[in-house]
Parts: C-alpha cells; sequence; structure tokens
C-alpha cells in the first residue's frame, strides 16, 4: 500500500465513507481520499485530487488487502457521484474486475443517488437514478450471479433512502426470475425505476411521521398513506413518469385481500408489477432494524409473510420469492 500522506482530515467536517473498489479506475480523482489513521478514530489523507491510484494499489484492493472503505468529504459529494457513474461504467465492463466489486460499486452508487433524491426531487436526480438503474439491469441480465451480491450486501439499518434501493433490488430480482422467459414482453427498465422510485412520495410526509418511534396515530397514518399518490405527482411534475412507473408507485400498499391502500384494490386489479414490488417492501421492512423493533432473521420474515400476512400477496409471486431465496441462500432461507 501507498504510505499515507499524513495531513489530517479537517476538522468539523461531514464524511462520505465510500467502498474502496470505486479506485480501482484508470482516471485521476476528483476529490481528496482519506483513510482510517492507525488510532481507528481519525482520517488522513491517503490521494490527493488530481492523483492516479498506483497499479499496486488497485491490486490490493483486488486482493482485498485493501481496506474496505475509504472518504470523501462531504463537499465533494457531488463530484463523487459524477466520478462514481464514470467509474462503475468503465468498471463494469472491465472482465478483470472479479463480480463482488463491481457488485460493490453498484450498491454504493445506488444509495447515494437515492439519497439525492430523497433530499431533493428535482427531474435531474430522479433522471440520474434511472439511468444507473438501466446499467443496474443491464448489469443484472448479463452477469448471473450480479443480483445475488448486490442483495447480499443490502443495509440492515433503515432509512428511507436505503429502504428504496434494498426493495429495488429485491423486487427486480423477482421480477428477473418470474418473467424468466418472457423478459421481452417486459420493459425492465422502466419496471425497475418504479421499484427503485416506489416510495419517492415519502418527501413530502413529515419526517416526525417517517422517523416516529412509536405508532402512528390514525391522522398520521391518514398523512402516510397519502405517499403513493404524493409519488405520483412528483414524477409527473417532473415529467419522470411512465405507466410502469406509476402502477408501481401508486399500487405498492395494496393487497390481495383489498385491504390496502389507496384504493383498496383486490386480486387482479392491482398490477402485476406493484405485486411484486409488495412482496419485496415486506420482505425488507420485516429485515431491518427500526426504532421499534428489531429486524427478523431472513427465516422468520418469510414464515411471518407465509402464516401472518399470505393475504396480503400474490401467492404466484411469493412462492417464486421463496424458491429464490432458497436457491440463492444454499436450499436455506434462514
Amino acid at each position: 500500500m501507498e504510505s499515507l500522506a499524513g495531513r489530517r482530515a479537517p476538522k468539523k467536517k461531514q464524511f462520505i465513507p465510500v467502498a474502496s473498489d470505486v479506485l480501482l479506475a484508470e482516471r485521476p480523482l476528483d476529490f481528496d481520499v482519506y483513510v482510517l489513521a492507525r488510532d481507528g478514530r481519525t482520517l488522513e489523507v491517503l490521494f490527493h485530487e488530481g492523483e492516479h491510484v498506483s497499479d499496486a494499489v488497485r491490486e490490493s484492493i483486488k486482493s482485498e488487502a485493501f481496506p474496505r472503505h475509504c472518504y470523501v468529504c462531504g463537499d465533494k459529494k457531488d463530484a463523487l457521484l459524477q466520478y462514481q457513474e464514470g467509474v462503475v461504467s468503465e468498471i463494469l465492463e472491465d472482465e478483470s474486475v472479479a463480480i463482488d466489486h463491481k457488485c460493490s460499486l453498484v450498491r454504493d452508487l445506488t444509495t447515494l443517488l437515492s439519497q439525492e433524491i430523497f433530499e431533493d426531487p428535482r427531474r435531474d436526480n430522479i433522471l440520474r437514478q434511472q439511468r444507473h438503474v438501466r446499467r443496474v439491469v443491464d448489469f443484472a441480465i448479463r452477469e448471473p450471479l450480479a443480483l445475488r451480491g448486490l442483495t447480499a450486501l443490502t443495509h440492515h439499518d433503515y432509512y428511507t433512502y436505503t429502504h428504496s434501493v434494498n426493495v429495488g433490488l429485491y423486487a427486480l430480482s423477482i421480477a428477473v426470475v418470474h418473467y424468466k422467459g418472457r423478459l421481452e414482453s417486459h420493459d425492465l427498465h422502466e419496471i425497475a425505476a418504479g421499484f427503485f422510485l416506489h416510495d419517492v412520495g415519502k418527501c413530502r410526509v413529515r419526517p416526525g411521521i417517517i422517523n416516529k418511534a412509536d405508532s402512528l396515530t390514525e391522522e398520521e397514518w391518514e398523512e402516510m398513506r397519502k405517499h403513493p399518490s404524493f409519488g405520483n405527482q412528483i414524477l409527473r411534475e417532473e415529467d419522470c413518469l411512465s405507466h410502469e412507473i406509476s402502477v408501481i408507485v401508486m399500487q405498492h400498499h395494496e393487497r390481495a385481500d383489498g385491504r390496502g391502500y389507496p384504493r383498496g384494490l383486490r386480486g387482479d386489479d392491482i398490477h402485476p408489477y406493484a405485486r411484486v414490488c409488495k412482496v419485496a417492501d415486506a420482505y425488507d421492512a420485516l429485515t431491518t432494524n427500526r426504532a421499534y423493533k428489531r429486524a427478523s432473521t431472513p427465516f422468520r420474515a418469510l414464515q411471518t409473510m407465509r402464516h401472518d400476512m399470505h393475504t396480503q400477496f400474490d401467492p404466484e409471486v411469493f412462492k417464486t420469492f421463496v424458491l429464490m431465496k432458497k436457491k440463492r441462500d444454499g436450499g436455506s432461507s434462514s
């Protein structure tokens, strides 16, 4: 590993953790890169803006002898996003880079782009995520192990933006399996965009409701139930709404038994893409930590969905998900 430049990180600065795989690209850096110092508490500069990462460091990253995370100053976030977009496009085509490094890069960028949307749901940010999702879909179709690698990197602490990424990846995995053999009859790019944007309407729900640790009051639930309509409205206002995205955003909380919202649709009245999103959404809600509950194990979550929530789901979609989980988890969903 190259020696540290020795300069300490600026005090009182916010830093963004980034997978070190971002350093695999053969291009000059657009920002300073920091790593944890030996004391484990402070950050030191490893590379300066404009530097190239050496071949030795890239080989160290590939062999996993390098720290898994590095850090970029928060005021360089936009430069980081632009840099990562270029890196992902480059690395996904590089056959010398292992699939797990590619998945790490993709997951990191997807999460940052999702966070950008929830902080500022304007057209440019939404389109940026949609372009990226197209790359994710193409990557998943081209690399059979990609979705397994991506879903293995899901976050288990709940934030609205990480939940959207988790659900997007789970739902895309279900769709690829469920529609196998007839993918060409579905616009998977638009479907996937809908999965990743399904909760965008929560931007217009009061943060106190989104982050509340206790049970919501009926008045608060009334506002929460508006987020599908809010999402549809945001995407229409920003001219980013297709048919596939609209049905997913509007119907992902509808239930097969007719007890969902906002319209109380039942069974076949719910669009097939929304039924896929519903299963992914419920699974992620059960397997992530919330302020008011600990995450369930994957096995317990599937048991809960099978025995306590089965009337909510399309049985064929749920069956696809269970079989997919068993196959990818080596015959067990535990």
